[in-house]
């Protein structure tokens, strides 16, 4: 399997970045000359600020979970570490209000100067799973994180927030011109998730994301494959019964393993918890089963400190296990959730308060436009793959423009064709009767 685009190697992404532009927002020039700060590949983070951060993106996590469940019918899946790192690029810009707001709905409770590093921090320990050649064979395992961001050619982005997206997330910056070809930007943007998840994420970004007001996108994109560290041997897989909440059957293909040894728990009400390692052992899937009555309660319920009780009571365990094959995909806009989490500001175009990205006047203020997140998920007897895509869109308020003017041609009226260079009029005539 390829590499995600635009994850560079180290040795490449020790070499700076060196920009020189002409750079016009809202019809004022600004002429910038700045240099991206290289990927540090030893960031000042301790172990410390590096559990702080974890805790607090799983706490979003099932923050997310419970606001996410309650508007979807069905199955769905997502990625709370592709939204959390996408964010946080935008965190990096965000002062006063819009800073404290974001901070408290994505649970980031370390100061930005410490944020940063921890999660440059996180993301390089990532980067490592899978490389011990005496735990891997070829092909059985890869984790692959990927960030990006598209960039107005033509707005004053802050040197020093650019530096934060290169030095601590590895950023690429993409220059475009949002405001002459924000029609051909999905696809391109599109295309690079495309790359970064094997083509299992296509069109994250929609046409009507983008307009002539973009003026940054941020992404991350994540991409697993790990086969089981005990495959379930396929000649055991039979069709079998689910039970579905509203009672009734369905019959899928369950794989069934006989004897496994593994993590697992069981608890009250009908509780069952098992571990799934992967290939190496250093990722594993934990399938969380309420009792058949307690599925909804049991959801309803469930936050960060009880997924962290529930794996904190994993014993070692011989386990026959069945489960079904699935495959799970889920689309999401999710700039309503997040608002309704506790960061409003951030998508208030009056309010908001991203000074940090740039240096605009006030009635040109940047706002967060959406946020879109896709993943999808397929399990089968051999492992797993799982992919993410998140995207989110900054948008610039220019100073406003008067209303358009209403113009009903209902009634006779003069026509003319004429050459706009020239003035040379080509065709004139009128119009009495359009029958």
């Amino acid at each position: 399997m390829k590499p995600p685009i635009g994850k560079r190697t180290l040795a490449a992404a020790a070499l700076p970045l060196v920009l020189s532009l002409l750079l016009v927002g809202c019809g004022q020039p600004y002429e910038v000359a700045r240099a991206s700060a290289p990927r540090d590949t030893s960031p000042d983070a301790s172990a410390a600020e590096m559990s702080e951060l974890v805790a607090g993106n799983n706490a979003f996590a099932f923050s997310l979970y419970q606001a996410v469940r309650e508007g979807q019918e069905g199955n769905f899946i997502y990625s709370p570490y592709s939204i959390s790192l996408a964010a946080a690029m935008v965190y990096a810009g965000a002062r006063g209000e819009t800073e404290q707001q974001m901070a408290d709905a994505l649970h980031f409770t370390l100061p930005q100067e410490r944020l940063h590093p921890a999660f440059n921090a996180l993301e390089l320990a990532l980067a490592s799973r899978g490389a011990d050649p005496g735990l891997f064979r070829s092909g059985d395992f890869e984790l692959a994180i990927a960030n990006a961001v598209w960039a107005q050619r033509s707005y004053p982005f802050r040197e020093d927030y650019l530096d934060i997206l290169a030095r601590d997330y590895d950023a690429e910056v993409n220059l475009v011109d949002f405001q002459n070809e924000s029609g051909t930007v999905p696809g391109i943007v599109n295309e690079w998730v495309r790359d970064a998840t094997e083509g299992k994420i296509t069109d994250v970004l929609g046409p009507e994301s983008v307009t002539i007001r973009t003026r940054l996108l941020l992404m991350s994109a994540v991409y697993f494959f790990g086969r089981w560290e005990d495959p379930f041997p396929p000649r055991n897989t039979e069709n079998g019964t689910f039970y579905l909440l509203d009672h009734s059957e369905a019959s899928v293909p369950m794989m069934n393993q006989d004897g496994i040894s593994t993590q697992c728990f069981v608890g009250e009400e009908g509780l069952q918890v098992v571990e799934l390692p992967y290939q190496g052992g250093e990722l594993a899937m934990v399938i969380v089963l309420p009792g058949r009555e307690q599925f909804t309660a049991f959801e309803g319920t469930l936050d960060a400190e009880g997924f962290g009780e529930i794996l904190d009571s994993l014993e070692r365990c011989v386990v026959t296990l069945s489960m079904p094959r699935f495959e799970v995909e889920s689309d999401f806009g999710l700039a309503h959730t997040l608002s309704e989490m506790g960061m409003p500001t951030a998508f208030d175009n009056m309010v908001a308060d991203f000074s940090g990205m740039a240096d605009f006047e006030p009635e040109e203020r940047l706002y967060i436009s959406a946020v879109e997140h896709q993943a999808r998920i397929e399990v089968n007897e051999e492992g797993a793959e799982a992919v993410a895509g998140t995207v989110i869109v900054v948008r610039e308020l220019c100073s406003e423009t008067p209303p358009p003017v209403e113009i009903v041609v209902d009634h006779p009226f003069i026509f003319a064709i004429i050459d706009r260079a020239t003035g040379t009029i080509l065709f004139v005539g009128r119009v009495l009767d359009p029958r």
